[in-house]
Protein backbone atom coordinates (compact mmCIF):
# COMPACT_ATOMS: atom_id res chain seq x y z
CA UNK A 1 0.00 0.00 0.00
CA UNK A 2 1.08 3.26 -0.49
CA UNK A 3 0.64 5.46 2.36
CA UNK A 4 0.68 8.66 0.54
CA UNK A 5 -2.91 7.87 -1.05
CA UNK A 6 -4.54 7.86 2.35
CA UNK A 7 -6.13 11.20 2.18
CA UNK A 8 -6.95 12.80 5.70
CA UNK A 9 -9.30 15.33 6.21
CA UNK A 10 -7.65 17.95 8.87
CA UNK A 11 -10.72 19.92 9.46
CA UNK A 12 -12.44 16.52 10.25
CA UNK A 13 -10.14 15.51 12.57
CA UNK A 14 -10.30 18.71 14.44
CA UNK A 15 -14.20 18.09 14.14
CA UNK A 16 -13.47 14.81 15.87
CA UNK A 17 -10.91 16.13 18.61
CA UNK A 18 -13.27 18.38 19.93
CA UNK A 19 -15.97 15.67 20.89
CA UNK A 20 -12.92 13.62 22.65
CA UNK A 21 -11.66 16.93 24.39
CA UNK A 22 -15.08 18.08 25.94
CA UNK A 23 -15.71 14.33 27.04
CA UNK A 24 -13.80 15.05 29.96
CA UNK A 25 -11.78 12.26 31.70
CA UNK A 26 -9.93 12.76 35.15
CA UNK A 27 -8.33 9.05 35.89
CA UNK A 28 -9.92 9.62 39.66
CA UNK A 29 -13.09 9.84 37.82
CA UNK A 30 -13.92 6.31 36.58
CA UNK A 31 -17.49 7.06 35.32
CA UNK A 32 -15.84 10.04 33.22
CA UNK A 33 -12.98 8.05 31.61
CA UNK A 34 -15.69 5.05 30.54
CA UNK A 35 -17.50 8.03 28.94
CA UNK A 36 -14.41 8.42 26.04
CA UNK A 37 -13.94 4.58 26.47
CA UNK A 38 -17.37 4.53 25.17
CA UNK A 39 -16.25 6.61 22.32
CA UNK A 40 -13.71 4.89 21.20
CA UNK A 41 -15.54 1.36 21.70
CA UNK A 42 -18.55 2.49 19.11
CA UNK A 43 -15.57 3.94 16.56
CA UNK A 44 -13.44 0.36 16.90
CA UNK A 45 -16.83 -1.84 16.98
CA UNK A 46 -17.98 0.29 13.69
CA UNK A 47 -14.78 -0.58 11.70
CA UNK A 48 -15.47 -4.26 12.79
CA UNK A 49 -12.99 -4.78 15.27
CA UNK A 50 -14.31 -7.50 18.34
CA UNK A 51 -14.24 -5.62 21.51
CA UNK A 52 -13.53 -6.67 24.69
CA UNK A 53 -14.41 -4.81 27.93
CA UNK A 54 -12.90 -5.57 31.27
CA UNK A 55 -14.70 -3.52 34.19
CA UNK A 56 -12.37 -1.05 35.98
CA UNK A 57 -10.78 -2.34 39.28
CA UNK A 58 -8.70 0.23 42.19
CA UNK A 59 -11.15 2.86 41.23
CA UNK A 60 -10.21 3.14 37.80
CA UNK A 61 -12.08 2.82 34.75
CA UNK A 62 -12.80 -0.16 32.15
CA UNK A 63 -9.99 -1.21 30.12
CA UNK A 64 -10.73 -1.68 26.18
CA UNK A 65 -9.18 -4.53 24.07
CA UNK A 66 -10.04 -4.42 20.29
CA UNK A 67 -8.96 -7.05 18.40
CA UNK A 68 -8.71 -6.42 14.24
CA UNK A 69 -8.26 -9.54 12.52
CA UNK A 70 -6.65 -13.11 13.39
CA UNK A 71 -7.04 -13.13 17.26
CA UNK A 72 -3.36 -12.43 18.38
CA UNK A 73 -1.50 -15.64 19.80
CA UNK A 74 0.25 -15.70 23.29
CA UNK A 75 3.64 -16.49 22.54
CA UNK A 76 5.99 -19.12 24.93
CA UNK A 77 7.58 -16.55 27.24
CA UNK A 78 10.98 -17.62 27.66
CA UNK A 79 13.01 -15.54 30.24
CA UNK A 80 12.26 -11.70 29.07
CA UNK A 81 11.42 -12.69 26.00
CA UNK A 82 8.61 -13.89 23.56
CA UNK A 83 8.78 -15.99 21.12
CA UNK A 84 6.41 -16.91 18.17
CA UNK A 85 4.89 -14.15 18.56
CA UNK A 86 2.77 -12.13 15.49
CA UNK A 87 0.82 -8.96 15.01
CA UNK A 88 0.50 -5.20 15.99
CA UNK A 89 -0.18 -3.92 19.68
CA UNK A 90 -1.35 -0.23 19.97
CA UNK A 91 -1.46 1.34 23.26
CA UNK A 92 -3.67 4.41 23.63
CA UNK A 93 -4.85 5.94 26.99
CA UNK A 94 -7.99 7.72 27.85
CA UNK A 95 -8.04 9.43 30.85
CA UNK A 96 -6.16 12.85 31.78
CA UNK A 97 -4.66 14.27 34.60
CA UNK A 98 -7.58 17.54 34.36
CA UNK A 99 -10.21 17.35 36.80
CA UNK A 100 -13.85 17.98 35.59
CA UNK A 101 -14.50 21.17 34.69
CA UNK A 102 -11.11 22.08 33.72
CA UNK A 103 -12.55 22.36 30.43
CA UNK A 104 -14.08 25.60 31.05
CA UNK A 105 -10.74 28.00 31.26
CA UNK A 106 -8.86 25.78 29.20
CA UNK A 107 -11.58 25.62 26.44
CA UNK A 108 -10.98 23.97 23.23
CA UNK A 109 -9.94 26.79 20.72
CA UNK A 110 -7.49 27.19 17.47
CA UNK A 111 -5.24 29.45 17.31
CA UNK A 112 -3.00 29.32 14.25
CA UNK A 113 -1.67 26.13 13.66
CA UNK A 114 -2.32 25.36 17.56
CA UNK A 115 -5.20 23.48 18.85
CA UNK A 116 -5.11 23.99 23.18
CA UNK A 117 -7.24 22.28 25.39
CA UNK A 118 -7.82 20.26 28.25
CA UNK A 119 -6.01 16.66 28.23
CA UNK A 120 -5.69 17.38 24.26
CA UNK A 121 -1.96 16.15 23.87
CA UNK A 122 -1.96 14.07 27.01
CA UNK A 123 -3.98 11.84 25.32
CA UNK A 124 -6.85 12.93 23.15
CA UNK A 125 -4.89 13.64 19.86
CA UNK A 126 -2.80 9.96 20.12
CA UNK A 127 -5.98 8.31 20.64
CA UNK A 128 -7.98 10.22 17.76
CA UNK A 129 -5.07 9.39 15.53
CA UNK A 130 -5.10 5.86 15.73
CA UNK A 131 -8.85 5.72 15.28
CA UNK A 132 -8.43 7.89 12.15
CA UNK A 133 -5.53 6.03 10.68
CA UNK A 134 -7.26 2.96 11.51
CA UNK A 135 -10.45 3.65 9.96
CA UNK A 136 -8.49 5.09 5.74
CA UNK A 137 -6.46 1.76 6.32
CA UNK A 138 -9.99 -0.56 6.70
CA UNK A 139 -11.93 2.34 3.94
CA UNK A 140 -8.90 1.48 1.56
CA UNK A 141 -9.25 -2.00 2.00
CA UNK A 142 -5.34 -2.99 2.73
CA UNK A 143 -4.33 -6.52 2.90
CA UNK A 144 -4.13 -7.46 6.84
CA UNK A 145 -1.83 -10.71 7.31
CA UNK A 146 -1.48 -10.35 10.74
CA UNK A 147 -3.68 -8.95 14.18
CA UNK A 148 -4.13 -5.59 15.12
CA UNK A 149 -4.91 -5.30 18.80
CA UNK A 150 -6.09 -1.83 19.92
CA UNK A 151 -5.69 -1.32 23.73
CA UNK A 152 -7.48 2.04 25.31
CA UNK A 153 -6.43 2.26 29.07
CA UNK A 154 -7.78 4.12 31.80
CA UNK A 155 -4.93 4.45 34.30
CA UNK A 156 -1.57 6.03 32.32
CA UNK A 157 -1.89 8.93 34.63
CA UNK A 158 -1.04 6.94 37.77
CA UNK A 159 1.78 4.60 36.28
CA UNK A 160 -0.82 1.84 34.95
CA UNK A 161 -1.81 0.96 38.31
CA UNK A 162 -5.01 -1.14 37.62
CA UNK A 163 -3.66 -2.24 33.68
CA UNK A 164 -0.21 -3.13 33.58
CA UNK A 165 -1.11 -7.11 34.00
CA UNK A 166 -3.15 -6.61 31.00
CA UNK A 167 -0.86 -4.40 28.96
CA UNK A 168 1.56 -7.18 29.92
CA UNK A 169 -0.58 -10.12 28.83
CA UNK A 170 -1.38 -8.40 25.35
CA UNK A 171 2.12 -7.94 24.39
CA UNK A 172 3.11 -11.26 24.99
CA UNK A 173 1.13 -11.72 22.28
CA UNK A 174 2.67 -9.46 19.43
CA UNK A 175 5.52 -8.96 17.52
CA UNK A 176 5.59 -4.57 17.45
CA UNK A 177 3.90 -2.00 20.38
CA UNK A 178 3.02 1.50 18.77
CA UNK A 179 2.70 3.33 21.88
CA UNK A 180 0.35 6.90 21.18
CA UNK A 181 1.87 8.59 23.89
CA UNK A 182 2.09 12.78 23.09
CA UNK A 183 5.05 13.21 20.55
CA UNK A 184 7.55 15.63 20.66
CA UNK A 185 9.16 15.89 17.55
CA UNK A 186 10.78 13.02 18.01
CA UNK A 187 9.87 9.32 18.43
CA UNK A 188 11.38 7.36 21.16
CA UNK A 189 12.89 3.90 21.68
CA UNK A 190 13.74 4.04 25.23
CA UNK A 191 12.41 5.86 28.37
CA UNK A 192 13.63 6.62 31.93
CA UNK A 193 12.43 4.86 34.75
CA UNK A 194 9.34 6.13 37.18
CA UNK A 195 8.36 5.27 40.92
CA UNK A 196 5.79 6.94 42.88
CA UNK A 197 6.27 6.80 46.29
CA UNK A 198 3.18 7.97 49.05
CA UNK A 199 5.02 9.82 52.02
CA UNK A 200 2.73 10.50 55.48
CA UNK A 201 4.10 12.41 58.48
CA UNK A 202 2.22 11.02 61.15
CA UNK A 203 2.06 12.41 64.96
CA UNK A 204 0.28 10.70 67.77
CA UNK A 205 -2.14 12.96 70.32
CA UNK A 206 0.35 13.14 73.13
CA UNK A 207 2.94 14.58 70.94
CA UNK A 208 0.93 17.11 69.37
CA UNK A 209 -0.35 18.17 72.43
CA UNK A 210 3.03 18.99 73.76
CA UNK A 211 4.47 22.39 73.95
CA UNK A 212 5.94 24.14 70.57
CA UNK A 213 5.93 20.60 69.62
CA UNK A 214 6.23 21.39 65.48
CA UNK A 215 3.36 20.74 63.34
CA UNK A 216 2.72 17.26 61.10
CA UNK A 217 1.95 20.49 57.87
CA UNK A 218 5.56 21.83 58.81
CA UNK A 219 7.12 18.72 58.70
CA UNK A 220 6.45 17.21 55.49
CA UNK A 221 7.21 21.24 54.31
CA UNK A 222 10.66 20.52 55.50
CA UNK A 223 10.90 17.23 53.70
CA UNK A 224 9.36 18.32 50.58
CA UNK A 225 12.48 20.83 50.42
CA UNK A 226 14.78 18.24 51.39
CA UNK A 227 13.76 15.73 48.72
CA UNK A 228 13.29 17.88 45.78
CA UNK A 229 17.04 19.18 46.86
CA UNK A 230 18.42 15.38 46.21
CA UNK A 231 17.48 16.00 42.53
CA UNK A 232 20.82 14.90 40.21
CA UNK A 233 20.61 15.12 36.39
CA UNK A 234 20.52 10.83 36.61
CA UNK A 235 17.71 11.07 39.34
CA UNK A 236 15.19 13.52 39.92
CA UNK A 237 12.44 13.83 42.56
CA UNK A 238 8.87 16.05 42.17
CA UNK A 239 6.56 16.45 44.60
CA UNK A 240 3.04 15.93 42.98
CA UNK A 241 0.37 16.28 45.83
CA UNK A 242 0.30 17.73 49.39
CA UNK A 243 -2.47 17.28 51.40
CA UNK A 244 -3.22 17.29 55.25
CA UNK A 245 -6.87 17.21 57.00
CA UNK A 246 -9.08 20.09 57.62
CA UNK A 247 -8.61 20.51 61.04
CA UNK A 248 -5.09 22.11 60.53
CA UNK A 249 -4.36 23.06 64.19
CA UNK A 250 -4.26 19.68 65.37
CA UNK A 251 -3.59 17.58 62.10
CA UNK A 252 -2.27 14.18 63.52
CA UNK A 253 -1.47 13.16 59.26
CA UNK A 254 0.22 15.17 56.20
CA UNK A 255 0.55 13.26 53.10
CA UNK A 256 2.56 13.73 49.78
CA UNK A 257 3.24 11.97 46.71
CA UNK A 258 6.43 12.21 45.12
CA UNK A 259 7.75 11.09 41.32
CA UNK A 260 10.94 10.18 41.64
CA UNK A 261 12.26 9.60 37.68
CA UNK A 262 15.78 7.55 37.25
CA UNK A 263 17.66 7.37 34.11
CA UNK A 264 19.99 4.29 34.73
CA UNK A 265 19.68 1.15 36.43
CA UNK A 266 22.31 2.22 39.05
CA UNK A 267 20.05 5.34 39.76
CA UNK A 268 16.78 3.55 39.84
CA UNK A 269 18.35 1.40 42.73
CA UNK A 270 20.04 4.58 44.27
CA UNK A 271 16.99 6.63 44.01
CA UNK A 272 14.90 4.10 45.99
CA UNK A 273 17.76 4.07 48.64
CA UNK A 274 17.32 7.30 48.96
CA UNK A 275 13.69 7.65 49.83
CA UNK A 276 13.63 4.88 51.83
CA UNK A 277 16.37 6.23 53.73
CA UNK A 278 14.49 8.62 55.29
CA UNK A 279 11.99 6.62 56.81
CA UNK A 280 11.58 7.09 60.41
CA UNK A 281 11.74 4.48 62.96
CA UNK A 282 8.55 5.17 65.27
CA UNK A 283 5.70 3.56 63.54
CA UNK A 284 3.77 6.48 65.01
CA UNK A 285 5.73 9.44 64.78
CA UNK A 286 7.59 11.04 61.98
CA UNK A 287 7.77 10.46 58.35
CA UNK A 288 6.60 7.22 56.52
CA UNK A 289 8.09 6.49 52.86
CA UNK A 290 5.79 3.52 51.10
CA UNK A 291 6.65 2.79 46.84
CA UNK A 292 3.28 2.47 45.17
CA UNK A 293 3.93 1.99 41.55
CA UNK A 294 7.09 1.43 38.99
CA UNK A 295 7.43 1.57 35.96
CA UNK A 296 10.63 -0.01 34.50
CA UNK A 297 13.44 1.58 32.55
CA UNK A 298 13.19 0.79 29.08
CA UNK A 299 16.46 0.82 27.66
CA UNK A 300 17.79 1.06 24.33
CA UNK A 301 17.73 -2.28 22.17
CA UNK A 302 17.98 -3.04 18.98
CA UNK A 303 14.65 -4.73 18.25
CA UNK A 304 13.19 -1.43 18.67
CA UNK A 305 15.86 0.16 16.81
CA UNK A 306 14.98 -1.62 13.95
CA UNK A 307 11.29 -0.21 14.36
CA UNK A 308 12.46 2.70 14.08
CA UNK A 309 14.07 1.91 11.18
CA UNK A 310 10.72 0.79 9.63
CA UNK A 311 9.46 4.09 10.78
CA UNK A 312 12.26 6.09 9.11
CA UNK A 313 11.11 4.06 5.45
CA UNK A 314 7.56 4.89 5.77
CA UNK A 315 8.26 8.47 7.07
CA UNK A 316 10.80 8.78 4.09
CA UNK A 317 7.32 8.19 1.64
CA UNK A 318 6.10 11.11 3.21
CA UNK A 319 8.68 13.68 3.42
CA UNK A 320 9.05 13.32 7.03
CA UNK A 321 12.57 13.26 8.93
CA UNK A 322 12.13 11.37 11.91
CA UNK A 323 14.16 11.05 14.87
CA UNK A 324 14.90 9.37 18.30
CA UNK A 325 15.82 9.75 21.94
CA UNK A 326 14.94 8.35 25.23
CA UNK A 327 11.60 9.74 26.78
CA UNK A 328 11.04 11.17 29.41
CA UNK A 329 7.58 10.37 31.44
CA UNK A 330 6.19 7.55 31.76
CA UNK A 331 4.19 5.02 29.24
CA UNK A 332 2.71 2.34 28.09
CA UNK A 333 6.21 1.96 26.23
CA UNK A 334 8.17 1.41 29.61
CA UNK A 335 6.33 -1.87 30.46
CA UNK A 336 6.85 -3.67 26.67
CA UNK A 337 10.27 -2.38 25.97
CA UNK A 338 11.19 -3.75 29.14
CA UNK A 339 9.59 -7.02 28.24
CA UNK A 340 12.27 -7.30 24.92
CA UNK A 341 9.49 -6.14 22.55
CA UNK A 342 9.70 -4.18 19.37
CA UNK A 343 8.09 -0.98 20.71
CA UNK A 344 7.82 2.82 18.94
CA UNK A 345 7.03 4.71 21.29
CA UNK A 346 5.84 9.25 21.03
CA UNK A 347 3.62 8.55 17.81
CA UNK A 348 1.14 11.15 19.64
CA UNK A 349 0.69 14.24 17.51
CA UNK A 350 3.54 16.92 18.11
CA UNK A 351 2.61 19.31 20.60
CA UNK A 352 3.93 20.56 23.98
CA UNK A 353 2.59 21.08 27.75
CA UNK A 354 1.18 17.71 28.00
CA UNK A 355 -0.83 17.70 31.64
CA UNK A 356 -0.45 21.05 32.24
CA UNK A 357 -2.62 23.81 31.77
CA UNK A 358 -0.83 24.56 28.82
CA UNK A 359 -1.19 22.02 26.59
CA UNK A 360 -1.60 22.09 22.96
CA UNK A 361 -0.78 20.06 19.68
CA UNK A 362 0.42 21.47 16.22
CA UNK A 363 -2.58 20.72 13.68
CA UNK A 364 -0.20 20.28 10.56
CA UNK A 365 1.00 17.10 12.55
CA UNK A 366 -2.37 15.38 13.11
CA UNK A 367 -2.87 14.23 9.16
CA UNK A 368 1.23 14.08 9.25
CA UNK A 369 1.32 11.31 12.29
CA UNK A 370 -2.33 9.79 11.14
CA UNK A 371 -0.23 8.78 7.63
CA UNK A 372 2.83 7.76 9.29
CA UNK A 373 0.57 5.11 11.79
CA UNK A 374 -1.24 3.97 9.12
CA UNK A 375 1.69 3.38 7.08
CA UNK A 376 3.52 1.49 10.36
CA UNK A 377 0.50 -0.67 10.69
CA UNK A 378 0.20 -1.56 6.95
CA UNK A 379 3.87 -2.88 6.59
CA UNK A 380 3.69 -4.65 10.04
CA UNK A 381 0.78 -6.35 9.42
Amino acid sequence: MNVTDLIFDIEEMIAVLQLWVETESPYFDSASVNRVIDLAAHDLAAMGATIQRLPGRLGYGDILKASIGTESRIGNKVGNQAHDQTGVLICCHADTPHPSGAIDTMAYRREGNKLWGAGIHSSKAGLLVCMQALRQLQQANWQQNSPVTVLVLPDKEQGFESSREFIEASARGCKHVLVMAPGDGGLHTSRHAQARFKLDVKRDRVAELKPLSRSVIAEMAGHVLEIEAMSTPECTYTVQSFESNQWIKFAEKCSAVVLCEAHTPQSVKSGADQMFSLNSPDPDNGLHVNRTVTLPLWEPQAISKGLFDIACDVGGQLNLKLTTSTGAGGSSGNVTGAMGIATLDGLGPKGAGAGTRAEYIEIDSLAERAQLLAGLVSKLA
